[in-house]
């Protein structure tokens, strides 16, 4: 197990999801959990995530393979409780796309560098009054050559 990480589960509620919980600990013993999920189009799958949120409540969820676009509204995706940073594949293309559900409680903002990495997000933690935290979901496709740090 790696350092800093308390434990490490494998979940799977749907049979094309695979999703992984994982709570840290930092130097101020501040706690957070985190779900990670390779959705594979997130739309037909929110009662299954709905139901890891309740049995794990993450203080993060990350989610590719959104496979989100203009025309899924925002409040399809919604999670009660959460704030969502959402960045659908750009264009018209099939697949892609990331999704980033953060705790209200953590009060995060959205953070956006300067890349032309096309399918991230990222937001800003404030963890006590002197750390704060950078917390992002990307998607790199073995194609896509546009990464610019």
């Amino acid at each position: 197990m790696k350092e800093g990480y308390k434990s490490q589960k494998e979940q799977s509620v749907h049979p094309n999801t695979k999703s992984y919980v994982r709570q840290s600990v930092s130097k101020s013993d501040v706690r957070l959990s985190c779900l990670y999920v390779n959705a594979r189009s997130i739309c037909n799958k929110m009662d299954s995530l709905l139901v890891m949120v309740e049995s794990f409540q993450p203080h993060i969820i990350a989610v590719t393979e959104s496979w989100g676009n203009a025309e899924i509204d925002d409040s399809e995706l919604y999670i009660t409780g959460y704030t969502m940073f959402r960045k659908d594949r750009p264009l018209d293309a099939r697949g892609g796309g990331v999704l980033l559900f953060v705790s209200e409680d953590l009060g995060a903002v959205e953070w956006l560098p300067s890349t032309k990495f096309p399918e991230q997000t990222w937001c800003r933690l404030c963890i006590n009054n002197d750390m704060e935290l950078l917390v992002g979901r990307c998607l790199l496709q073995l194609a896509q050559q546009e990464f610019v740090p």
